[in-house]
């Protein structure tokens, strides 16, 4: 059993990425994202109020995935910092999980023009300086990969 983490500025083909990952096991796979809360009959419509809302709607997913067992759960999420990381991570070792985080890095200009989610520009920038300088804990499970487009 596998938990996927995907952490990456707004842009940089997490979603992408996580759809693909998905699709190689699509009867045994789960997505969990916040986004999925601001999806409304098909369209993406953020409230930037409900946030937190969100992001606890996501994590409740992502416990319910891990109550029946998916075999891999992918979190479509910024994970920008440790303590966005830290509560999906911990759970899943918990529940015997092998976990991974996954840096999904791409030039931060591509990902301003592609992003979907209407981030500014200055708070984007903002983003990409915090993912380039978090340090994770060097016990996690991190990899990265860059998405070119």
């Amino acid at each position: 059993m596998q938990v996927t983490i995907l952490r990456g500025i707004p842009g940089s083909g997490k979603s992408h990425y996580g759809r693909m990952l998905a699709s190689w096991n699509p009867k045994d796979s789960a997505i969990v994202s916040a986004d999925l809360y601001f999806s409304r009959s098909g369209e993406y419509v953020f409230v930037p109020a409900e946030i937190g809302d969100a992001h606890r709607s996501c994590f409740r997913s992502f416990m319910n995935e891990i109550a029946i067992k998916t075999g891999h759960i992918i979190v479509d999420n910024t994970a920008l910092g440790v303590v966005e990381i830290a509560p999906y991570y911990l759970a899943a070792e918990s529940f015997g999980y092998d976990v991974e985080i996954v840096n999904v890095k791409c030039d931060a200009e591509k990902a301003l023009a592609r992003q979907t989610h209407g981030v500014p520009a200055e708070i984007h920038a903002i983003m990409a300086i915090q993912f380039d300088t978090t340090e994770l804990p060097p016990w996690w499970n991190v990899s990265s990969i860059a998405l070119q487009g």
